[in-house]
């Protein structure tokens, strides 16, 4: 009986010493998981979505033949509307002789969260230049310091083409200044019915405080 009455002390002892482990344990715990999930849902709720930035992007075309690049800027006027425009150029087969360079603008309504899907229009303003003879315009086109000589050529206006698009596609905002695109845009041409295409794009941004 006296070793149980002396061993009680250390006992309970132990048991208070696990018991606070035990909730401290357990308090850092929720503490965490609290964190986490306030972190999560304050992402969307808090995140000012408006803002300006520039973004770089390339497309394809569902079928070979036709590819594509920008760099431009973008203008998150509210939460749910953006615009943008850039500078860009369209490629098809023989990218050494088509290639069709100019201005591409266009707004986006988007769902104001972190994953952001959106429908857009848009449109394309481009042209394209080739190499003709000039052996008689009396100009040193090519600024050798010979006029006209044999074989000399210039670069003359060749063609230009115009677009209007519908897309479609999703935002997926990484952090609060940098944005991944995805989507699809049907490129309906002033070349004719035939010459419509689907173009898929991908697209990475970056928003300025």
């Amino acid at each position: 009986m006296k070793t149980l009455i002396e061993l009680l002390p250390v006992s309970l002892g132990i048991s208070l010493i696990v018991s606070i482990s035990s909730a401290r344990s357990y308090a850092e715990t929720t503490d965490s998981i609290e964190k986490t999930q306030t972190s999560e849902s304050d992402f969307s709720p808090d995140f000012d979505y408006e803002g300006r930035g520039i973004y770089i992007g390339g497309a394809a075309r569902s079928e070979a033949g036709i590819v594509g690049g920008e760099i431009g800027g973008f203008l998150q006027t509210s939460r749910w509307l953006s615009c943008r425009g850039s500078l860009a150029f369209l490629a098809a087969e023989d990218i050494s002789e088509d290639v069709f360079g100019g201005l591409n603008l266009g707004f986006r309504i988007n769902v104001p969260f972190r994953i952001s899907p959106f429908v857009g229009l848009g449109g394309f303003v481009g042209y394209n230049r080739e190499s003709v003879l000039a052996e008689d315009d009396f100009k040193d086109n090519d600024e050798d310091g010979s006029v006209d000589e044999r074989g000399e050529t210039k670069r003359v206006l060749d063609d230009t083409v115009g677009a209007l698009y519908p897309e479609v596609g999703v935002h997926l905002w990484l952090s609060e200044n940098v944005r991944v695109t995805g989507g699809a845009a049907y490129y309906i041409t002033t070349e004719g019915r035939r010459d419509d295409f689907w173009f898929y794009g991908l697209s990475i941004a970056f928003r300025f405080n």
